[in-house]
């Protein structure tokens, strides 16, 4: 569990053994809480704590000591032939699973559910609570579960499991998001290779670019050294040439100094005379016709800028790393933008010949439309125009949902579920007690209709389970979220209300801003958009009801559809006008 500790929350591990996947169903956040956890191989637990071990344990109860050579996984005890042979006699035994012991392989004895209470050991499972949707005894009924409303036998549910699509529903969101897990690891594992390939890249390029850069400096070391050999030769040059006029003009100097120097102590008049005269001659031809000079020359020393811009570098190769995170929710959909920040940019409008309803972006991307003509129209990703249903519904057909291989339209008379993708098989699902049906949605495999006045729960054949009366007489739109709350919108009253399993009210949004509440939808966010065609804006509400923001300027809205896949929504404005709209 120590390894747990460095890590993440785990959801499960291999087994260190077997390397059979254990999932975690608790304490993510508390690995040394794992170990309480795990299931219990409860077979081996009593094997290892028999003290007669070999025996059969039926004969040991009437003091016998007889071999076993059976076993019994739901009993948990061994059994010899004779035992045996009784005990699968037994009629109330007849379920449970005897093997012979020299046939048990290791898999046999592995902890497994069976039907028996994971809180209580050895109580079977009898008794199944909807409230709390799960499996109990009858400990768990009289004590736990004793205050809730929805109890049934364990016989009643799992037909009623069965009889609905709760497990493709199921099925199909886990597949949803085990494909969704997967292309994500896919690409991250990708990621990873690419990232790999950069840093070879890296690499080399940075080894590249220090070779050249060394190659370049060498020489421009060998250039510079040369330019500045040349530079203090040709100086030293210049300078020797004044030092040699210099000492010419000094010699000059000494000759005319020793004749003077002889004639002032000569006692010859003309030999002395001439000395003066010639050191004189001599002296004034030196400073009036030779002209000195002293040249200065000077050499400073500092780095140039390319030392300051490499001790500046802080690299050889330029390296811009970017990082983002894409959350992925239950469902396996990629969350969008949050809503505050959303700005919608038109991307395409187009006009219908009939009056729209309701819409739904169907799972292959394309854009599903329900009629006042009883028809139904799919446009796809470009959304152009590649099918038309024509008389879907007798009457006007309104809400539509699709669950799986399946889309449900509903009509004021009855439920139409047509086969996905190929739109060929249409069973009518009839309604019963002269419902009237307008906006539908679908969850855990039952209907819920908007019906006006009420709001009723039916099973997917169209019987009425339950009714949930409404304050208004106006609802046409029903939407249902994923915990289960039941949210409708009223447009007489300009109102959204969300109700429990048992109609209870949770909340209600009423806002002078929105007239005319109509059409609903959810992003994967759980955000519910609401239209209001008469305020001609989209209010945006969390799961809880608070309103989050207001899209304004949107001319009479009859809903908006977000696609929980992307980032592309549809409008209706008045009826007929569908405007795509990107969200950024």
């Amino acid at each position: 569990m120590s390894s747990c500790k460095s890590t993440d929350s785990r959801l499960g591990f291999n087994c260190p053994l077997c390397r059979e996947y254990i999932p975690n169903n608790g304490a993510f956040d508390k690995p040394e809480q794992l170990a309480g956890l795990f299931p219990v191989n409860e077979i081996l637990e009593k094997m290892i704590e028999k003290p007669n071990q070999g025996m059969c344990d039926a004969c040991l109860r009437d003091s016998e000591e007889v071999y076993s050579t059976h076993y019994c996984l739901a009993c948990m005890e061994s059994l010899c032939d004779l035992c045996t042979k009784y005990h699968r006699k037994q009629l109330m035994l007849k379920d449970h699973k005897v093997y012979k012991i020299t046939d048990m392989k290791p898999g046999t004895l592995g902890p497994v559910l069976g039907n028996t209470c994971p809180k209580h050991r050895g109580e079977r499972v009898k008794v199944y609570c909807h409230d709390h949707e799960e499996p109990c005894c009858t400990i768990c009924d009289c004590t736990e579960h004793r205050k809730c409303k929805d109890v049934t036998t364990i016989e009643s549910a799992s037909q009623k499991l069965r009889n609905n699509c709760s497990f493709n529903i199921l099925l199909s969101d886990v597949k949803k998001l085990k494909n969704t897990l997967s292309d994500a690891k896919e690409e991250e594992e990708n990621n990873i290779a690419e990232l790999d390939e950069v840093l070879e890249k890296t690499t080399e390029m940075t080894e590249r670019n220090y070779e050249e850069a060394v190659s370049y400096l060498e020489n421009l070391k060998n250039e510079h050294l040369k330019n500045v050999s040349v530079a203090v030769k040709k100086s030293k040059g210049k300078i020797r040439m004044c030092v040699d006029r210099l000492s010419e003009g000094i010699q000059c100097a000494n000759y005319c100094e020793k004749n003077i120097e002889r004639a002032k102590v000569s006692d010859n008049d003309a030999e002395m005379m001439l000395q003066y005269y010639t050191a004189k001659q001599v002296f004034n031809n030196v400073k009036f016709r030779e002209e000195f000079s002293k040249k200065q020359i000077s050499i400073s020393i500092r780095d140039a800028a390319i030392f300051n811009i490499i001790k500046q570098s802080a690299c050889l190769v330029e390296l811009e790393l970017s990082e983002s995170e894409v959350k992925i929710n239950k469902t396996g959909n990629p969350v969008i933008k949050p809503v505050k920040t959303v700005t919608l940019s038109l991307v395409k409008e187009l006009e219908l010949a009939e009056h729209a309803y309701s819409g739904t972006f169907l799972t292959d991307g394309s854009f599903m439309v329900s009629t006042q003509s009883k028809n139904c129209f799919i446009f796809d990703k470009d959304w152009s125009l590649i099918r038309k249903l024509n008389q879907v519904n007798k009457k006007r057909t309104f809400g539509i949902s699709q669950i799986g291989n399946s889309i449900f339209v509903s009509g004021e008379d009855s439920i139409l579920d047509i086969s996905f993708p190929e739109l060929q098989r249409f069973k009518r699902i009839p309604l019963n007690n002269n419902i009237s049906v307008f906006g539908m949605d679908v969850w855990e495999g039952n209907f819920y209709a908007a019906c006006l006045d009420k709001i009723v729960k039916m099973s997917s054949s169209g019987k009425l389970l339950k009714e949930y009366p409404t304050t208004s007489g106006s609802v046409v739109n029903v939407m249902i979220l994923k915990n289960g709350q039941i949210v409708y919108s009223s447009w007489s009253d300009h109102t959204v209300a969300s109700i429990d399993y048992e109609g209870n009210t949770i909340w209600t949004y009423k806002n002078p801003n929105i007239i005319f509440a109509y059409g609903l939808d959810k992003d994967s966010n759980e955000n519910i958009f609401v239209a209001g065609k008469e305020s001609n804006n989209i209010h945006v509400l969390s799961s809880t009801g608070v309103l989050l923001r207001v899209f304004d300027n949107i001319p009479k809205p009859v809903f908006m559809k977000v696609d929980r896949k992307s980032n592309i929504c549809c409008v209706c404005s008045d009826w007929n006008k569908l405007k795509v709209f990107e969200m950024k």
